[in-house]
């Protein structure tokens, strides 16, 4: 075999810069200015829109299914970029429970949270007044975001959150900026909007509440990404950070 061949197998083509994150340390090189300029230009242009996919794991289950399906499945079946169950659960606790101690911290009834997947599983209306207890709402949102077959953060930005931790302070917000908007699907990046946009709020209320966002990021961020494989304990706190980081920087972030 000629030295030409050989060496024409050690080569790699790729589209986008972020992809090089799968085969090195993407954070430690050095890039012109010019060329992150147009990559940016070329990933904005051609970023993946929802729903880029169908799982096959979402053969079988009910059309009207919210919970353990892929978020194509329910946009599909509901026409909706936001899952109902999020929209119902986060507008009930906009309304009623930021004031609530321990929102999001605490457990809820298993046998009325059982119920509640039920009728969201069956493309119902849940009123939650009608439940009486604020937790329950807020424990709906994190098994549904847990359930997910693919996390809300997806499987492809799981190791380039976990090496955020090698980043500058002072570029770490700017470098997340650019992969929430540029490397996350655009109805994920909407519906984190969102529920971010709660988080927040809560936070706002956490003199009532004790709630900061240290306390809720320990809450959502092993909710919001994990790897396809066994999750070290050693990452839950990369993970933690980073949905602190959300939380504490949503205005820079989520701008749009």
């Amino acid at each position: 075999m000629s030295e030409g061949v050989k060496f024409g197998r050690k080569i790699m083509y790729v589209n986008y810069l972020h992809e090089l994150k799968e085969h090195l340390h993407f954070d430690q090189l050095v890039v012109p200015p010019l060329v992150l300029q147009h990559d940016a230009k070329m990933v904005a242009s051609n970023k993946p829109k929802y729903p880029y996919g169908q799982d096959s794991n979402d053969a079988g289950t009910l059309p009207t299914q919210q919970y353990g399906v892929s978020l194509h499945h329910i946009k599909s079946h509901y026409g909706t970029v936001i899952p109902p169950v999020v929209q119902q659960t986060v507008d009930y606790l906009r309304q009623n429970a930021l004031d609530v101690e321990g929102i999001f911290r605490r457990s809820a009834n298993a046998v009325q949270l059982k119920a509640v997947q039920k009728k969201f599983n069956q493309g119902e209306t849940v009123n939650f007044a009608v439940e009486g207890d604020e937790h329950i709402p807020a424990v709906a949102l994190k098994i549904f975001l847990r359930d997910l077959q693919e996390p809300l953060l997806t499987f492809d930005l799981y190791q380039p959150i976990l090496r955020l931790h090698t980043v500058e302070d002072e570029r770490k917000v700017a470098e997340v900026r650019r992969m929430l908007h540029e490397e996350l699907p655009e109805d994920n990046y909407q519906i984190l909007k969102f529920i971010v946009q709660l988080l927040t709020e809560v936070v706002d209320h956490s003199a009532m509440n004790k709630m900061n966002s240290s306390n809720l990021a320990i809450v959502f961020g092993p909710n919001l990404l994990w790897p396809k494989g066994q999750a070290s304990l050693s990452s839950m706190g990369y993970l933690n950070n980073f949905a602190r980081l959300l939380i504490d920087n949503y205005s820079q972030l989520f701008d749009r």
